[in-house]
């Protein structure tokens, strides 16, 4: 869905991962959001479910890492051992219709509605809701408005996103951003 570089420069956004150690309880390994306290199982499901990195002191690094057994994870061609407190990160996934939304949109547009809601102190991972028009589209060309809902844990923000889609590409944007202290902004191309 998303491109290349779109998936890259998203994933350097606040939020793209969440924190997370490992610790055995009697004789399980489980996986707990630092943040959450949410617990995900240590198997080869969870590993092929969710994107996980782990931080290797050796050379300063967060590397992607893949199941390989309960004694052991695989970074490239190495084998790590498990161990107690083992940190590792685990990437935030964007609800569906809403990475359809970020995927549609131009570099351009991309940029600029990321940083005017950073200016704002939201990240592209404080989206709740997304109810993205175009997905329900019967043609290639017509007019609709995107819903966003984004919460950055004070206050809530609402994102409508007026277009004109043609050839499965939004144009003439209108973007308004309703904060709920009642302040409203607006970004067009």
């Amino acid at each position: 869905m998303l491109n290349k570089w779109k998936k890259h420069f998203i994933q350097t956004q606040k939020g793209a991962y969440k924190n997370a150690t490992l610790e055995k309880i009697d004789t399980h390994w489980l996986i707990f959001d630092s943040e959450t306290e949410e617990a995900f199982s240590f198997t080869p499901e969870t590993f092929a479910d969710f994107e996980i990195k782990g931080y290797l002191k050796a050379i300063d690094e967060w590397v992607s890492l893949q199941y390989y057994s309960e004694q052991y994870l695989q970074a490239d061609e190495k084998l790590l051992p498990v161990t107690e407190n083992m940190p590792f990160r685990i990437q935030t996934r964007l609800p569906f219709a809403y990475e359809a939304w970020l995927a549609k949109l131009t570099h351009e547009q991309l940029l600029k509605i990321t940083q005017f809601l950073n200016d704002l102190h939201y990240s592209l991972f404080d989206c709740l809701y997304c109810h993205n028009t175009a997905l329900f589209m019967d043609t290639t060309d017509g007019t609709g408005v995107n819903f966003i809902f984004f919460d950055n844990g004070w206050l809530p923000c609402a994102l409508s996103h007026t277009f004109y889609y043609s050839n499965k590409i939004f144009t003439d944007n209108q973007f308004d951003f309703l904060l709920a202290n009642g302040q409203k902004f607006h970004l067009s191309d």
